[in-house]
């Protein structure tokens, strides 16, 4: 999916990838991201589908801490750590 965003992205975007994928996929994604000017966070989640429902999974997030706080509203809806 990031390959075909990757045309469109521009510096006001930020993906946050809450896929589980290796950490070379992650870093791969990331770099190619960030040729295009746009702003990565590696995001995957964890937990049942019941917890998916009530906002309560966990995220594991890398990348940039200053990015990472403002994108915390965002987490924040879907997760509670």
């Amino acid at each position: 999916v990031i390959t075909e965003l990757l045309p469109r992205l521009t510096p006001e975007h930020v993906i946050v990838d809450c896929s589980t994928t290796s950490p070379a996929q992650a870093i791969a994604a990331g770099e190619a991201v960030a040729s295009s000017g746009a702003a990565f966070l590696d995001a995957p989640v964890s937990g049942l589908p019941a917890r998916a429902v009530d906002g309560t999974l966990t995220c594991m997030v890398g990348g940039d801490p200053m990015l990472l706080d403002k994108q915390r509203p965002m987490l924040g809806a879907m997760a509670t750590q």
